[in-house]
């Protein structure tokens, strides 16, 4: 397969390149490239092989849905990580990845990485930053609530992040981070998941920390704060911003 990039537009920096390697081979990417998307535009279709056939495995979505496209990936501060979807992984300068066929090797080294904790309090937890959350999250903040907005992408606008006009048709502005910094009591969470309701009011959730906010939190050290938001109330976004995913996964075909 050839790769293939539109000449303008899309979500990336064209005046930032970036370099990184995948099972081995040198290729170029851009800021706001997820390691999926460089890997498509460099005409990369096979990133994976099933684990008992050996059949190819490519990218089947572009998002936390991905079912085949599974990474290792080797951070620019000297630590990996397994079994990353390629969706989910933000390119950064250096990056190593290799495909995985569904399931992962951990070293035997130890790493680097510095794992945090963190507990947080607000009066307002919005799960996901696509229009309904984004919206819900600028009234709270703008009514004096303190006000945790988690999303797992990495800038808010769900589905609307493809049309800038439609961002701006929605009252959101072209850049909503600019929103969200605009009313200070507001912390939006980019790359973050909300995972289980623990209590009424309080919520687990993990962050990935060194996609969000970027490389200099990769060479500090910091990784994947996982911790509880404590809110007086919560309020979910539209459907999309949840997922649904059975117990245990079938066998590789």
């Amino acid at each position: 397969m050839s790769g293939s990039r539109l000449p303008a537009g899309g979500r990336i920096d064209r005046e930032r390149p970036l370099a990184f390697t995948f099972d081995g081979v040198g290729y170029a990417g851009y800021e706001g490239d997820t390691l999926a998307s460089a890997l498509l535009a460099n005409g990369v279709d096979i990133v994976a092989r099933g684990i008992h056939t050996g059949r190819p495995r490519g990218i089947m979505s572009a998002g936390p849905e991905e079912s085949n496209a599974f990474v290792d990936v080797q951070w620019p501060g000297g630590w990996s990580e397994p079994m990353l979807r390629a969706t989910q992984v933000d390119l950064v300068d250096a990056l190593a990845a290799r495909g995985e066929p569904g399931r992962g090797r951990l070293t035997d080294e130890p790493s680097a990485a510095r794992f945090e904790k963190r507990y947080a309090h607000c009066d307002v937890l919005v799960v996901g930053a696509g229009p309904a959350g984004l919206s819900a999250a600028l009234a709270a903040a703008r009514s004096d609530a303190r006000v945790i907005l988690v999303d797992e992408q990495r800038e808010p606008g769900g589905a609307l992040l493809g049309a800038r006009r439609a961002l701006v048709a929605h009252g959101l502005g072209d850049d909503p981070l600019e929103l969200l910094a605009e009313a200070p009591g507001a912390e939006p969470l980019r790359r973050g998941t909300a995972g289980a309701w623990v209590n009424p009011q309080g919520v687990e959730r993990a962050h990935r920390l060194g996609q969000d906010p970027g490389l200099a939190a990769l060479e500090e050290g910091a990784r994947d704060p996982f911790g509880h938001a404590f809110a007086r109330s919560a309020v979910g976004g539209a459907a999309p911003a949840r997922h649904r995913r059975p117990a245990a996964a079938g066998r590789a075909r």
